[in-house]
């Protein structure tokens, strides 16, 4: 399985356009990312522990990495997306 990892970097060429995202998964995305940029700057001591790989689970063409994609364009950040084939190699014992 070794050099199944691709460099993950996203190019927003699938996300123009305006598209709604669920305000669901818009509210725990941002809580994920708020928390560990707070985690990140000592904003939240030691009383946390928050995970650093937000997981998105659900069935084949869902919209799972589309939606991800849409939440980053919104936030302005730069997402590295990996499927969860690419954990599961040898490199990662």
């Amino acid at each position: 399985m070794e050099g199944r990892c691709t460099s993950g970097l996203r190019v927003w060429r699938a996300s123009q356009g305006d598209y709604h995202i669920p305000s669901a998964f818009l509210d725990a995305f941002s809580m994920h990312v708020v928390k560990n940029l707070l985690l990140d700057t000592g904003g939240l001591g030691n009383k946390m522990q928050v995970p650093l790989i937000l997981g998105i689970w659900g069935p084949k063409g869902c919209g799972k990495s589309f939606n991800v994609e849409l939440c980053c364009k919104l936030l302005g950040m730069q997402p590295i997306i990996m499927s969860a084939g690419e954990l599961e190699g040898i490199t990662t014992w």
